[in-house]
């Protein structure tokens, strides 16, 4: 679950809040909070009541008045990382199913989150096994609590990302990043209106969409019997004659996703299987630091 190569490759990039999210332990993020921390902030003049340890007598010397200085308390942010587990993640032609790339990175993240003092919870969308949602923590033992959760998980059944975001909306107490990995075969403006909803209400939401190349190119010779993995029925054609219009609506779902998150400032991030994985990682991390230097 864990690839040394790949974190070692990962080790550089640190998951940085895009947005200022709310809390009180110290960590690495900034905070709404004012507090006495390690970060100044600004002046506020002297109210009664005020700790004394907190004014600033040099202030005092200039201009005769009071002032406290204000600081911008440190605090961990609160990740989630949803996985799809359902059925269709299962495809792979490439030795990896989606559903293998999709819980290497979900590990990989929260490797990272966890070992930056950060708390991190895992929402599985459908699947099997004994896996249930996992509420956020930190710390050495959480992370091996989240992994054999993802290790226990299994792809099956039916579910739906744009249900299971909105269902975080009334859940989660702590404003913070949303990475949601997933091969996104619903509506995108079910997914995109879901996502809309969590960024207006202050998350941050990462959509990482995985894909078989397969998938994308339909690069197949001969007559081929396609299956519905979530009991969608059987189907037996020449993808030769389904080439064309297959791309052109399997490449207009991709933009719509991308579309649907750009308008609403997130980010979305395409997930091939048969790239390595420290690629699509490090978009998306790299994209956070940005968008969070430019916020």
């Amino acid at each position: 679950m864990l690839d040394p190569q790949l974190l070692s490759r990962l080790g550089s990039l640190d998951v940085i809040a895009r947005t200022i999210v709310d809390g009180t332990m110290v960590g690495m993020h900034a905070s709404r909070s004012r507090g006495i921390g390690t970060e100044f902030s600004q002046y506020r003049q002297y109210i009664a009541g005020d700790d004394l340890r907190s004014l600033d007598w040099r202030v005092y010397g200039r201009t005769d008045r009071y002032y406290v200085r204000l600081f911008a308390a440190e605090t961990n942010l609160e990740a989630t990382i949803l996985v799809d587990a359902s059925a269709s993640m299962r495809f792979g032609t490439t030795g990896s199913s989606k559903f293998d790339v999709a819980r290497m990175m979900a590990a990989a993240l929260a490797y990272l989150l966890v070992g930056q003092s950060d708390r991190v919870g895992l929402v599985p969308v459908a699947g099997s096994g004994r896996t249930q949602r996992i509420s956020a923590g930190s710390g050495d033992r959480h992370l091996r609590a989240l992994l054999l959760g993802l290790e226990r998980l299994e792809a099956d059944g039916k579910g739906s990302i744009a249900a299971e975001l909105d269902g975080l909306l009334g859940r989660l107490q702590r404003r913070g990043p949303i990475f949601a990995l997933s091969d996104c075969y619903e509506r995108a403006s079910g997914i995109g209106d879901a996502i809309a909803r969590l960024s207006r209400a202050g998350f941050d939401v990462t959509l990482l969409h995985v894909l078989d190349p397969v998938e994308r190119t339909l690069e197949i010779d001969g007559d081929t019997e396609f299956v519905g993995l979530e009991g969608d029925g059987h189907l037996t054609a020449d993808p030769r004659r389904l080439k064309r219009s297959y791309r052109e609506r399997i490449d207009a779902h991709v933009r719509d996703l991308a579309s649907a998150c750009a308008r609403c400032g997130s980010i979305f991030v395409p997930v091939s299987t048969a790239d390595p994985l420290d690629r699509p990682l490090a978009t998306a991390l790299r994209a956070r630091r940005l968008r969070g230097a430019r916020s």
